[in-house]
């Protein structure tokens, strides 16, 4: 899969906005992870590929991506506001540590990645 830059660009962005918020049936960590994305769509598209290189697992992903936000202090509480500003705490984490991975060319947190995997997933309904 290939994607162009404005496809790359407007994921990238709408992962840092996440306007979305939670309904209070989705209690589980994977489905109030992906609820904070506008466009899954672009995001599983992102993670496609990068699952399909690395060879990844959807449980693995899932993992890190709670350890990531733990260390920025969630404590699995699926509030909407919390959540978009562990995550965004977790990607500033990841450029200033190098926690970086590459994605058809582009550069993106970690902490970015794994959730396009697990939309990814989800797309494919795997999680």
């Amino acid at each position: 899969m290939t994607l162009s830059r404005r496809h790359l660009l407007t994921g990238i962005a709408l992962l840092s906005l996440w306007s979305r918020g939670l309904h209070a049936s989705e209690a589980d960590a994977a489905d109030a992870l992906l609820a904070l994305l506008d466009d899954r769509a672009t995001a599983a598209g992102l993670g496609s590929s990068w699952v399909q290189k690395d060879h990844l697992q959807p449980d693995a992903i899932l993992e890190q991506l709670q350890v990531r936000l733990r260390q920025q202090g969630w404590a699995g509480e699926v509030n909407p506001d919390h959540l978009r500003s562990l995550m965004g705490a977790a990607v500033a984490e990841d450029f200033r540590s190098g926690a970086i991975v590459t994605i058809e060319g582009w550069q993106v947190a970690r902490t970015q990645a794994e959730l396009c995997a697990l939309a990814y997933f989800a797309s494919q309904g795997i999680l």
